[in-house]
C-alpha cells in the first residue's frame, strides 16, 4: 500500500503511482484515493519493484524523498510504503 500525505499530516488524493517489476514482466499504475492510499497486489513471482510516483497539481515531493524507488517485495505480507508532498 502507498499512502501519500501533506506536511499537516492530511491524505493526499490524486498522487500517481506506478509500479513494475525490475525484469519487465509485471506493471500496475493507479492513483491515490480520498483516504490518499493506492492498494495493489504484486505479480507472481515478482521479488523487486521499481516505483514511480507523480504528486498532483499544486504539489511536489517533499524533502529528500527519493524517487523512483527500488522495493524488495518478494517476503510476503504487507508492506506500506509513506509519500511526502508538499504545496508548491
Amino acid at each position: 500500500m502507498f499512502v501519500a500525505t501533506d506536511g499537516h499530516g492530511q491524505f493526499v488524493p490524486s498522487l500517481r503511482v506506478a509500479i513494475v517489476d525490475v525484469a519487465g514482466v509485471w506493471r500496475v499504475d493507479g492513483q491515490t484515493g480520498g483516504d490518499g492510499s493506492f492498494r495493489c497486489g504484486v505479480g507472481e513471482g515478482v521479488t523487486r519493484v521499481r516505483a514511480e510516483v507523480v504528486p498532483p497539481a499544486g504539489y511536489v515531493l517533499a524533502r529528500s524523498d527519493n524517487w523512483p524507488r527500488d522495493l524488495d517485495v518478494g517476503g510476503g505480507g504487507n508492506m506500506r510504503v509513506e509519500i511526502h508532498v508538499t504545496p508548491r
